[in-house]
């Protein structure tokens, strides 16, 4: 064997190990995908960020928006109520007597002891 044959061969071995390594690669890689996309998808749909976290999200969200309903309605009533006040004087009266227990000066209020309603008999 002379000098330059035996130079060459170390390339050519690195070489030849080069393309197995590119060749294995080439093959193993889309294995290795198929095998995380297998084992990453049950993973990613029940874990923390997945399909259950998604579901309390939803839940929250109805909720969420029940109570958006009742406060819209409540500043409807509310608003109703402050323009009554504004405008109907028997609103006001009534809103005294009740809230406030007031009475005209020519009343006489009569007060009762005994039990009161709502109240459980003895």
């Amino acid at each position: 064997m002379d000098g330059e044959n035996l130079e060459s061969l170390p390339s050519r071995t690195g070489g030849a190990v080069r393309r197995a390594r590119r060749e294995w690669l080439r093959r193993a890689l889309p294995v290795g995908l198929l095998l995380l996309g297998v084992l990453g998808a049950p993973a990613m749909l029940v874990g923390s960020r997945g399909y259950t976290r998604h579901e309390e999200l939803e839940a929250e969200r109805a909720r969420v928006e029940a109570e958006i309903s009742l406060t819209k309605r409540r500043i409807v009533e509310l608003r109703a109520a402050a323009q009554a006040i504004k405008t109907d004087p028997a609103f006001v009266e009534r809103a005294a007597r009740d809230q406030l227990g007031l009475v005209r000066k020519t009343e006489v209020v009569y007060l009762f002891e005994g039990p009161r309603p709502g109240d459980s008999a003895p």
